[in-house]
């Protein structure tokens, strides 16, 4: 595979069509992508879980940045994130369209890769990766998965946050800040 300057990984059960044209793709529901195979990109853009599909390679492979949008931090138990799940779906929702609703279709398959992403340490990826390959994009009102707690706890950390005016749904002001940050990283 050829060398792409950005790629972007969407969030559980959706697709990379829905959210950018100018960045290359790894849709990990769509094609049952592995954590560990190496994505050769200089800039590695993953939102929601995502993001944290984006660290776990990141700690396998060491050689993009990244920019990590609404991602699922700390760790916390499969029915946690369910419920967090369940009260976005209520507030939020999502938009279904053809490319999702075939995604959608292979739910079992969906959340097997899911709940193998988030049984994963990637606390310990946060340590370890250099704070100048990192940004993290936060929506100031989401409330279910990047909340203000994690906004907290990746402070703590060191890491520089982003807050922009968005839930945990990407909206305008994420695109720009991803767009942003990418420019940043690209051409320093």
């Amino acid at each position: 595979m050829e060398k792409q300057k950005v790629v972007f990984i969407p969030g559980f059960m959706d697709v990379a069509v829905n959210y950018s044209d100018s960045f290359g793709r790894v849709d990990i529901w769509k094609e049952k992508a592995d954590w560990r195979e190496r994505i050769n990109a200089d800039v590695v853009v993953g939102y929601s879980l995502g993001a944290n599909f984006a660290l776990l390679n990141w700690e396998k492979n060491k050689n993009t940045k990244l920019v990590l949008v609404n991602p699922l931090l700390p760790k916390r138990t499969k029915t946690e994130w369910a419920k967090r799940w369940i009260s976005f779906l209520s507030a939020e929702g999502i938009k279904v369209n053809e490319e999702r609703s075939k995604v959608i279709a292979q739910l079992p398959i969906e959340t097997k890769l899911a709940s193998g992403i988030l049984s994963e340490e990637i606390d310990n990826v946060l340590d370890i990766i250099p704070k100048e390959k990192l940004a993290v994009i936060r929506g100031v009102h989401d409330d279910f998965f990047c909340d203000a707690e994690v906004g907290e706890y990746l402070k703590k950390k060191g890491i520089i946050l982003y807050e922009v005016d968005a839930g945990h749904t990407w909206n305008k002001s994420i695109a720009e800040e991803v767009d942003i940050l990418v420019k940043k990283f690209l051409y320093p």
